[in-house]
């Protein structure tokens, strides 16, 4: 093997495995070579040092690149492969890695363009060429956060951070480009309660599947995609057995007489409203908040950064009305988390929220 030139590297060896030393600039950079064989070794070793040839400023941003982390050098699809099988991430619910994953694609969407009818995420292309981890800067990072602010909620926008900034991290990439923003300020839109006979209007006047699907929501207080999806497998005798979607929380919720009415004779199996159940998301929310206008009840209002209307009043109203109904008989909290599905009772507690009736109360309690 010919004699390497002086200065341009040297090999060691630890359990078996090869390393490569080099000293740049009166610094000394070491490098794994990933191989047990010394002449497989000596060839990796050659490929560093073909800087060596070139200016010191040269020479050094040569060496660089070949000694940054493979992690770096990872494309969209590696990287995003790494993070799906990271053990925290295996053990999600199915509806936050889907949402996780909606979120990845909406990044992509913003680098390669998205031009696909009823997208929320159509856009050019801001950056086409770029496919590697190493292809996102600080400035390109800085880019899509700034579209964020124009085109999704604050909420929306910090979770959109949060996934990438994991994505980087989980694949042990050095500069994480997603490390220097901050949190932006979140303002919610609270949902209010419906009193008793805003509920009763609302169910009365729909009509077929919208019927059951306000009744199952008002008197289970379950979310929207969950009751468009609750199956005959889930009634329990006198009671409904509900895994929700979103925390995969078993929730026990006894049947309301209105409830039973409304659900009938009991199927051995099958969706509760087959036709709902095959309507897409945006679809069945389109329908919701129809028949509250319908129904005369303030109209949402589209608000910068988020991507549907909002409002005071939604589907997601009647398990704040659910909630605080059970508050008003003093179902303790524990219970009400148990019933609704909620990881702590803080959440429940959240939803709690006083309508008109319990405020007309509480005035005459002080006369």
């Amino acid at each position: 093997m010919a004699r390497r030139a002086k200065g341009s590297g040297t090999l060691y060896r630890r359990n078996g495995w090869y390393y490569a030393q080099l000293k740049v600039g009166g610094e000394v950079m070491r490098r794994a070579l990933d191989t047990r064989d010394k002449r497989e070794a000596s060839k990796r070793l050659d490929i560093l040092a073909k800087g060596f040839d070139l200016r010191d400023e040269e020479r050094l941003a040569a060496l660089a690149v070949r000694l940054k982390p493979k992690s770096a050098r990872r494309t969209f699809e590696e990287a995003w492969e790494v993070y799906q099988k990271a053990p925290e991430n295996v053990a999600q619910p199915d509806q936050a890695r889907r949402n996780n994953e909606t979120m990845w694609r909406g990044f992509l969407r913003f680098l390669h363009g998205h031009d696909k009818p009823r997208s929320r995420c159509n856009c050019e292309a801001a950056y086409p060429s770029a496919y590697l981890l190493d292809d996102i800067t600080e400035n390109v990072a800085s880019d899509f956060v700034g579209w964020l602010k124009t085109n999704r909620s604050p909420e929306t926008a910090n979770k959109y951070v949060r996934v990438l900034k994991r994505v980087w991290a989980l694949n042990r990439v050095d500069e994480n480009p997603w490390n220097g923003f901050r949190k932006l300020k979140v303002d919610a839109v609270q949902r209010r309660a419906l009193s008793r006979d805003e509920v009763d209007f609302l169910i009365s006047k729909a009509e077929g599947e919208m019927r059951t699907l306000f009744t199952l929501g008002a008197y289970t207080g379950m979310r929207l995609g969950d009751c468009q999806r609750f199956r005959w497998e889930m009634v329990c005798r006198d009671r409904l057995m509900v895994r929700t979607s979103k925390t995969k929380r078993l929730a026990a919720i006894p049947i309301h007489p209105v409830l039973a009415a409304a659900l009938g004779p009991a199927k051995a199996k099958g969706y509760l409203m087959p036709e709902l159940a095959a309507w897409p998301e945006w679809k069945i929310s389109e329908a919701v908040q129809k028949h509250f206008a319908d129904c005369g009840f303030e109209k949402p209002v589209k608000r910068e950064g988020y991507k549907r209307s909002m409002g005071e009043i939604g589907f997601h109203s009647l398990r704040s009305t659910f909630i605080t109904r059970l508050g008003e008989a003093g179902v303790p909290l524990a219970v009400v988390r148990e019933m609704v599905g909620h990881v702590s009772e803080e959440m429940s507690q959240r939803y709690f929220r006083a309508n008109d009736d319990m405020a007309a109360r509480a005035i005459a309690a002080l006369t």
